[in-house]
């Protein structure tokens, strides 16, 4: 079964995603993608994207991925985990993916990643030792090949949403009344 027509245009004109500048790039049963680039007017008084921007991302993809059966479903519960902050001129992606459904709810998590920036450069090895790190590794070996998603590694310039670099986990859970 595919995405109806009815639903596809409602989930792509949200208004108030239209004000963030949020755009729906993607949607099919149970998966939604969604882009947004950061822009001066999204940053907090630390210059970096304001967290409710990179939530209101995420968002709508699970909004959009959860809605996606033509049923109304609605948030019960979700939990955001940010991972790193960002700067002016990045592009974000956020892919939700359906986890679990049963008749009347629904699991979804949700991935957002940086897919740009301005002099970035792409590359492995992004910010060796600026904060970004002092973990297990977070760099291209888990990021780029746990997703399992398309193609390996090297993300280039076209799209390569699936091979950037993680900047926060969402989760949620739906109920469809």
């Amino acid at each position: 079964m595919t995405v109806s027509d009815e639903t596809r245009e409602r989930v792509a004109s949200d208004p108030y995603c239209d004000y963030l500048g949020i755009e729906l790039v993607e949607l099919s049963e149970g998966h939604a993608r969604t882009r947004l680039a950061v822009t001066d007017d999204l940053l907090n008084f630390h210059g970096t994207p304001h967290g409710g921007a990179v939530y209101s991302l995420a968002d709508a993809a699970f909004a959009a991925a959860s809605n996606s059966h033509d049923e109304t479903a609605v948030a019960l519960e979700v939990n955001m985990s940010y991972l790193d902050a960002v700067e002016t001129g990045t592009t974000l992606v956020a892919d939700a993916e359906e986890t679990h459904r049963t008749r009347r709810t629904a699991e979804y998590e949700v991935v957002v990643r940086r897919t740009g920036s301005g002099g970035d450069g792409g590359g492995s090895g992004d910010g060796s030792g600026s904060g970004d790190g002092s973990g297990s590794g977070d760099g291209s070996a888990r990021d780029g090949s746990v997703d399992g998603n398309a193609g390996s590694g090297s993300g280039g310039g076209s799209g390569g949403s699936e091979d950037g670099e993680r900047v926060a986990t969402f989760r949620g859970r739906v109920y469809r009344p």
